[in-house]
């Protein structure tokens, strides 16, 4: 079980780490609005959570469970009162990690999504003002009741 266990934790550690690498590209891609970027990162970001999903799975089956409830869970299960290897608080850290450039990516997001919305807001505020004046700059008859909506 041992071996099983330290490549179990190694591979979980690689993948991290890649996960870890991706997020970092991704907030870089987010900071410079690359959008085509971003759609590009997507198979590898699903990828990657593939792969952590089945490491996670491997290691929560050496554990003894098929639902573990956590890292903190895990570490119990399986080492008990004992001190964890120096592999296992690698991966806490780089699960930490993650979870913090998780976090900052989820902020860069929501203000993408903050600025695309109010440029919406003044796009669509811009063509239900549109009718108030023509193209030489004067008035147009904008209040005049008897015109047809489809008359343009």
């Amino acid at each position: 079980m041992i071996g099983n266990l330290e490549n179990a934790l190694a591979q979980l550690e690689q993948t991290l780490g890649t996960f870890c690498q991706f997020l970092e590209e991704e907030a870089m891609a987010l900071a410079g609005q690359d959008a085509e970027k971003l759609a590009a990162m997507l198979p590898r970001r699903d990828e990657t959570h593939r792969m952590l999903a089945t490491h996670w799975l491997r290691l929560a089956k050496l554990a003894g469970t098929d639902n573990p409830q956590g890292l903190a869970d895990l570490r119990q299960r399986l080492f008990g009162q004992a001190p964890p290897p120096q592999a296992w608080l690698r991966l806490e850290e780089l699960v930490h990690a993650s979870d913090r450039l998780n976090k900052v990516n989820g902020r860069l997001m929501e203000e993408q999504m903050r600025r695309t919305q109010v440029a919406l807001q003044i796009l669509q505020h811009s063509v239900t003002s549109r009718g108030v004046y023509d193209a030489g700059g004067r008035l147009t008859d904008f209040l005049n009741q008897n015109r047809r909506i489809d008359s343009a």
